[in-house]
């Protein structure tokens, strides 16, 4: 993998986007560290590695999730506990799933029940 800088992207974009199209993985950073990869295409087969990518940014997303929750100490909860702070918490609209008393058969898409469902499923609620 070879990592360019934003700047030098700029001004030999298309050599760095050749290395991409040779089969490379090309990371792009700026001031800020790394933020973008560029990833070759295999023709034929984009369906299939737009569900990889997918599959890999949700990872991510719970790698940091995961993280969060250990660094607040929310990683030990059981259900019990989420389950017992969500009814506390629990919005009085009627229009809420928890306000409704659906919340097992009524998805929330809520952050706060998110949260709760991806530390303890292991899973991204919104894919």
């Amino acid at each position: 993998m070879r990592q360019i800088a934003f700047r030098d992207f700029r001004l030999q974009g298309a050599k760095a986007l050749g290395k991409v199209r040779a089969g490379e993985v090309v990371l792009l950073s700026g001031r800020q560290g790394p933020a973008y990869f560029l990833i070759p295409v295999e023709p034929g087969a984009m369906e299939a590695q737009e569900e990889e990518l997918k599959t890999a940014m949700a990872l991510a997303a719970m790698r940091e999730s995961w993280r969060r929750a250990a660094a607040g100490g929310l990683a030990d909860l059981t259900m019990d506990e989420i389950d017992a702070e969500i009814a506390a918490d629990a919005p009085a609209s009627a229009s809420h799933p928890v306000a409704r008393g659906a919340l097992a058969t009524v998805p929330c898409r809520c952050l706060r029940h998110a949260r709760a469902t991806t530390l303890m499923s292991g899973r991204n609620p919104y894919l």
